[in-house]
């Protein structure tokens, strides 16, 4: 076997995890796989470099579930959460600039069009300074939405109800003015400018995944697997290179 050959037949045994530690390396603050089989610990899987994990907790939702690409995932069934707060979180999340992104999949087709809003994450420090995704009470849509200050951006996808698993990323960038929405590795809608200054610290009760708030609220029903944030804008081609199945 040549060195050359070699090199590639490593390079094909890489998992998919290891593939985003690659390459989104130390910009990656949480990253939560959601693929334990029992406990309440969601664990975190730091990148090279960083030593504390920072770990999220389960709170009614089922864990083993089949995931994407064969791997476990969670299941919300609309009364639970993962709280993903910690005070490493928070003293890594940028409100200016950053990225959040993973994999999500519906309950079921009727859960599109039941006229109920369902968030599948919340990272929030008020009401005017949060970055969330939205399954909306209008049919068939997601919206994606950063506030910051007295300005907010929104972009909205009509989709055609998949029931299978979606790749979703948000990014936003105070000093490139735009925040972005992608959707399985491609932009949609364009860039949403006019961006404020992000005041204030993430709120423990609303730095979630799965709903809108620890209360719960706008409760997801749903599966997730493979979600990280990251503390800067990720690039459009490192969104495409992310959607594979892992």
């Amino acid at each position: 076997m040549t060195d050359q050959v070699m090199f590639s037949t490593l390079l094909a045994a890489r998992t998919y995890r290891e593939e985003r530690l690659d390459r989104f390396g130390g910009s990656i603050i949480q990253y939560l796989p959601f693929g334990e089989t029992t406990g309440t610990t969601a664990y975190d899987v730091p990148p090279r470099g960083r030593s504390t994990a920072r770990n999220g907790t389960y709170s009614t939702i089922t864990l083993a579930q089949a995931g994407v690409g064969g791997h476990t995932s969670c299941y919300n069934a609309g009364t639970g959460y993962i709280d993903a707060y910690g005070a490493g979180l928070v003293a890594a999340f940028s409100g200016a600039e950053g990225t959040i992104g993973g994999w999500w999949k519906i309950d079921a087709v009727g859960t599109w069009n039941d006229a109920t809003a369902r968030r599948i994450f919340t990272f929030s420090a008020d009401a005017s300074n949060r970055v969330y995704l939205t399954k909306q009470t209008t049919q068939h849509v997601l919206t994606w939405t950063y506030s910051a200050g007295t300005a907010t951006q929104t972009v909205n996808l009509t989709t055609a109800d998949p029931v299978g698993w979606v790749h979703l990323f948000i990014t936003w960038s105070k000093p490139n003015n735009r925040m972005r929405a992608f959707y399985n590795g491609a932009q949609t809608g364009t860039n949403q400018t006019g961006l404020e200054v992000w005041v204030g610290s993430l709120a423990a009760t609303t730095t979630v995944y799965g709903a809108a708030s620890k209360t719960p609220a706008a409760v997801n029903k749903g599966y997730m697997a493979e979600w990280l944030v990251l503390n800067r804008e990720a690039t459009p081609s490192e969104i495409a290179a992310d959607y594979k199945l892992p």
